[in-house]
């Protein structure tokens, strides 16, 4: 049964695919001060900052995008050479979209909280509602059934499903569930999205971001009087984009100049 290591589920046995792939993974990165062999046992803590990788069915990582120290040298230009550059883009530029979606789903495998794969998997699943679906064979042997099942991960895996997984894997960057926040609002879910920017702010007070997006959100919901008391706290931080600002003074809600 040819198995696809992009789309492997936990549990799964590895394959020999898979196993080659952890191999080399461990000779690319074995020049890095954070060197370890292919085959060691680990142990996956997601309170800690530096997490070794989690190898039980051939996954590489999971690292933390925003702490590279404490990540394996040479590991996230490995992951997006592999999974998030020209080749995946190209995927995505020939239509086919189940391995496009593979290389996403993997690249977040690798860094759960990576923003531009988040934003990238958000978009793509927001149109491409059942990228790997498959006609099932009129008489599936039990191979085939055991393949659909290993390539149907995508089936449980929503834009929300990858933004939870980020949060929980780190719960302390604003940046993380403002870009949730952001793609709730477009979903028209204005409530959700108010409660991921104000989720940003209380990981983050002095994130002038958090701050901004918090108050577009409440100036969309009519919360004219929040929107401009985090309109004050966002410019007081440098806020540099102008949108809220405009709304406020529109609204008669802003003088400052």
């Amino acid at each position: 049964m040819k198995v696809l290591p992009h789309v492997l589920a936990a549990g799964h046995q590895l394959s020999l695919a898979s196993t080659l792939r952890v191999v080399a993974v461990a000779l690319v990165l074995s020049n890095g001060s954070h060197a370890f062999a292919a085959g060691e046992t680990y142990n996956f803590d997601p309170t800690k900052s530096s997490d070794a990788p989690a190898r039980e069915y051939g996954q590489f990582g999971p690292f933390d995008y925003y702490d590279l120290k404490n990540t394996p040298r040479n590991a996230l230009p490995l992951v997006e050479r592999g999974h998030f550059g020209p080749k995946t883009q190209n995927l995505a530029r020939i239509g086919n979209w189940c391995f496009y979606w593979g290389d996403l789903d993997y690249t977040l495998r690798a860094f759960p909280n990576h923003p531009k794969a988040l934003v990238a998997m958000a978009d793509f699943l927001t149109t491409h509602e059942t990228p790997c679906e498959r006609p099932r064979k009129a008489n599936p042997t039990a191979a085939d059934l055991a393949e659909e099942i290993e390539k149907g991960t995508w089936r449980d895996r929503t834009p929300d499903y990858y933004f939870d997984t980020a949060i929980k894997y780190r719960a302390q960057y604003a940046e993380t569930r403002i870009l949730y926040g952001q793609y709730l609002q477009r979903a028209g879910k204005l409530d959700d999205a108010i409660k991921q920017f104000a989720g940003a702010e209380k990981a983050e007070p002095n994130s002038a971001d958090a701050h901004y997006y918090l108050g577009l959100a409440y100036f969309k919901r009519g919360d004219k009087e929040k929107a401009r008391t985090q309109a004050e706290r966002a410019y007081g931080l440098g806020q540099g984009q102008v949108e809220l600002k405009e709304k406020l003074i529109a609204a008669g809600l802003w003088t400052k100049k």
